[in-house]
């Protein structure tokens, strides 16, 4: 579901989607917490993500997937530091 609301990685107004902080393969699609991104951070950080996956050889284990996200999110300008 799609709604006008603040991107939690860069803070600007955009339509956002709801990025899963745990893997959907382990946890299925209504578990978990999730975090609003706009379509750039989202694929910025789906992008850092594969590319993780392909050092690793293989999809990263649910502990490792969370501290990427996080970590994706900690670091930069994000809303609550502008």
């Amino acid at each position: 579901m799609k709604k006008i609301k603040f991107c939690a990685k860069c803070g600007k107004n955009h339509t956002v989607t709801n990025h899963h902080v745990l893997p959907r393969r382990f946890y299925g699609r209504d578990y978990g917490p999730t975090v609003p991104l706009c379509r750039f951070c989202h694929d910025q950080l789906e992008n850092k993500i594969h590319a993780k996956e392909e050092i690793y050889g293989g999809k990263l284990h649910d502990w490792e997937y969370f501290m990427l996200v996080i970590s994706y999110l900690a670091h930069g300008r994000t809303r609550w530091n502008k």
